[in-house]
């Protein structure tokens, strides 16, 4: 028989992260829809963009947050879930093709996918902290390093580092391959690292 006690701490627990989230969302999606100019150097109307800040949000924020986001299986499928729904609005309202929608929202829930995947802050404390520096180096950093090489690099070739870069160049049509393995690559080694921790953790417990 269910503990009620139990039931109502998880949802207590799962009702925080969960309305920070849709939270953000929400604002993100105003943002896209309400038209800001958030650019002088885009021709494409500013509405149209909708889908781009709305990706990069979630990215971002899952990046920063996934401890307490995502912080057991039922959070991790609830914050996974409801981020379709805004990716659908905010592809409505950006008129993207279904096309370039579907791939670059099929590479941001991979994304969402790898860090539910990565171990919770029951880790050691020096642990976590290098887990989150990397995850945020790899998402936000990545996205940073792509556009310095874009704007200051005298080579032509397109390297798209990290999820947002990644899910930005296949919704403006660049369909590379390797984005794909990238994302892939991303998710194994996460499974690798929660199969590393859980079989340490378990080692500790027996002594």
């Amino acid at each position: 028989m269910t503990n009620p006690a139990t039931t109502s701490a998880a949802a207590t627990s799962l009702m925080k992260p969960m309305l920070l989230w849709l939270t953000i969302q929400l604002v993100a999606l105003a943002i896209g829809a309400a038209g800001l100019q958030l650019s002088n150097r885009r021709q494409t109307p500013p509405e149209f963009l909708a889908i781009d800040v709305l990706l990069v949000t979630q990215i971002a924020t899952a990046a920063l947050l996934w401890p307490m986001l995502m912080a057991d299986w039922r959070s991790a499928v609830a914050v996974i879930l409801s981020s379709l729904p805004f990716m659908q609005a905010a592809g409505f309202v950006s008129a993207t093709p279904t096309s370039d929608f579907w791939p670059a929202a099929t590479l941001t829930i991979l994304w969402l996918t790898t860090l539910a995947v990565l171990p919770k802050p029951k880790s050691s404390p020096t642990f976590m902290s290098a887990l989150r520096m990397a995850v945020a180096l790899w998402s936000i950093g990545g996205a940073l390093a792509t556009y310095l090489h874009a704007e200051f690099s005298a080579d032509d070739s397109t390297n798209l580092i990290g999820p947002i870069s990644q899910v930005l160049g296949r919704l403006h049509g660049q369909t590379n391959s390797m984005h794909w393995i990238a994302v892939a690559i991303v998710l194994f080694v996460a499974i690798i690292i929660r199969v590393i921790n859980r079989s340490v953790a378990s080692k500790n417990k027996v002594k």
